[in-house]
């Protein structure tokens, strides 16, 4: 699997956990799917990492 693979993996991934949260978590994730889409378009090698780091700051605030 490649890193373009792994990456839509991963956020399909989040998507399933998002759609399960609350409005004011929706909006905190939408600003930072936003920061990772931009980061993506800017530098992809380091897309995956952006990714991973925004999924352990969202399990983080959930328990």
């Amino acid at each position: 699997m490649n890193q373009t693979q792994e990456l839509k993996a991963t956020l399909m991934q989040l998507q399933s956990q998002i759609n399960r949260l609350d409005a004011k978590d929706k909006a905190v994730y939408e600003n930072a799917k936003t920061d990772i889409e931009a980061l993506i378009k800017k530098q992809g090698q380091f897309a995956i990492a952006a990714v991973c780091v925004k999924a352990v700051e969202l399990q983080l605030s959930h328990g």
